[in-house]
């Protein structure tokens, strides 16, 4: 009997999470099929679950566009400059806050209550702003900003990793004549490269996917490419296959470097659940 009911746990269970699955990974086979799907088949009843023939027309008409290029770029360029000074200023940072206790207590809570305001919430000013001081549709506005509301985050999640390294590490590389940046840098960085990988991930999703900064401060030069995402959706028509198409495309950097650091990631994530 026991056996039985164990058998039937493990079966239900074994449905739960195959049903968990489907639902999640269900969008994602819809958005993949669809961009390779003619208009026609697009709006097919019953659905068409596996476009025969598959047509790679909407990715040609894709690279084709000098607007979706250009906002690649621009988005590859600003999310990678953005994550180099998030990175710059905020191991320095997090470090001192931990080894040295810079700010105390006040300035954890300083980082986290600056975390929990909305970048939204001061979209007006913003614009004020950078029309006033011709910063309006720049990428280095974007970069300025983005690192702005990224370094509490990762400053907070880079001090709980440094923390867990005991000091006596430390000491004993100075004591073999390591200076300082030595330290950071040849024993720090490493023991908490879990950490590193999932700032990372979170730095790249909050910049890379950055919508409301995006549309509001950029026009033409500047626009990244969930922006021009959006373009695809008219008053007149959605372009379902294009936009499909750019899905893909925007999601592919992520998932590239989802998987580069995935065995760091998933340590990271391990470790911070922990404390």
């Amino acid at each position: 009997m026991d056996r039985n009911t164990s058998r039937a746990n493990y079966l239900l269970t074994y449905a739960i999470w195959l049903f968990l699955l489907v639902v999640f990974l269900f969008p994602i086979y819809w958005l993949i099929v669809s961009s390779f799907k003619t208009e026609g088949q697009q709006f097919a009843i019953p659905p068409i679950w596996f476009p025969a023939p598959a047509t790679l027309e909407n990715y040609i008409n894709l690279f084709s566009d000098a607007k979706v290029i250009n906002s690649l770029k621009n988005s590859l360029l600003i999310a990678g400059i953005t994550l180099v000074a998030v990175a710059a200023l905020g191991i320095p940072a997090a470090y001192s806050m931990a080894r040295f206790r810079v700010g105390g207590s006040f300035m954890m809570l300083v980082i986290f209550t600056a975390r929990l305001l909305p970048p939204v919430a001061y979209i007006i000013p913003l614009f004020a702003i950078a029309r006033g001081f011709n910063l309006y549709d720049k990428g280095g506005t974007l970069v300025a900003l983005y690192t702005f509301f990224s370094l509490p985050l990762a400053i907070w999640m880079l001090v709980g990793f440094i923390s867990t390294i005991p000091d006596e590490i430390e000491d004993a590389a100075m004591i073999d004549g390591a200076s300082r940046l030595g330290v950071i840098w040849h024993v720090v960085l490493p023991l908490i490269r879990p950490g590193l990988a999932s700032v990372t991930i979170f730095m790249l999703l909050s910049s890379w996917n950055e919508f409301a900064l995006a549309v509001t401060l950029t026009a033409r030069h500047a626009r990244t490419l969930p922006v021009t995402m959006y373009t695809f959706v008219t008053n007149q028509n959605i372009a379902w296959g294009e936009l499909s198409a750019a899905g893909v495309l925007s999601a592919t950097p992520i998932v590239i470097a989802g998987l580069l650091v995935q065995k760091h990631l998933v340590m990271g994530l391990v470790a911070g659940s922990g404390k």
